[in-house]
């Protein structure tokens, strides 16, 4: 057979044939059985014969793929793509996506409203069904001109909606000391948005006597992170 390891077909030898020269059965048997054992080598267009060794692709694509349909069969790149998405649906608890923000500046009020402390984080859920955790950590402080006993209250806003009520989530609670009191903070916070757009978290603070509720205060630059997480449902 005259095909090489690159699979281009050669004539044997005494060809091609000259002009007017006769032609014997020796020479036409022999090209005619050499191309006969080439075109056997070959794969069909309409797919009658099968395949004895590996198809090298030498880095081009099958295109127009049919979706697979048994065990064996391929499967092209929607098809995967969608069983792939079918499968990752039916897993609940899953973590589907990650957002942090990080805060550096400190921030006061007096209000006994709660009021922005600036620190938000925004993510676009993946789903309507997925649950969003929301966690918080960073300082809270009371200066020593704030009223015995007055709380710091702190909570979570998904947008303009407080996720944690009136009370908030936590308080930092001034018992009558004269000095500062400040305290370490981590809150955690699960929601169910039902929205795939956009949708910002903000930590928001308030004082419930005079004096000052202070975000983000210690010794030194501070850091205080607000990440989120979706979850599949």
């Amino acid at each position: 057979m005259s095909r090489n390891g690159s699979g281009t077909y050669s004539l044997p030898a005494g060809n091609p044939v000259i002009t007017n020269t006769t032609i014997s059965s020796t020479w036409a048997n022999t090209t005619l059985a050499d191309i006969a054992t080439a075109l056997t080598g070959s794969l069909a267009t309409d797919g009658q014969t099968t395949a004895t060794g590996n198809l090298q692709m030498g880095n081009n694509k099958i295109v127009n793929l049919d979706d697979g349909t048994n065990a064996a069969d391929a499967v092209n790149l929607a098809q995967l793509t969608a069983a792939i998405s079918t499968a990752i649906s039916g897993v609940s608890g899953r973590i589907l996506q990650t957002v942090t923000s990080q805060f550096t500046t400190t921030s006061t009020t007096a209000s006994s409203s709660f009021v922005s402390t600036g620190h938000t984080v925004s993510i676009t859920p993946t789903s309507a069904t997925s649950k969003i955790l929301v966690l918080q950590s960073g300082t809270m402080a009371q200066p020593s001109d704030s009223t015995p006993s007055a709380n710091s209250m702190l909570t979570i806003y998904r947008n303009s909606t407080n996720l944690a009520g009136s009370n908030g989530i936590m308080g930092n609670v001034n018992i009558g000391y004269t000095g500062s009191i400040y305290a370490s903070i981590a809150v955690s916070l699960l929601d169910a948005p039902a929205t795939t757009s956009a949708t910002v978290y903000t930590v928001y603070y308030k004082n419930t006597a005079s004096g000052q509720t202070i975000y983000n205060y210690g010794f030194g630059a501070q850091l205080a992170n607000l990440t989120v997480l979706e979850i599949s449902a």
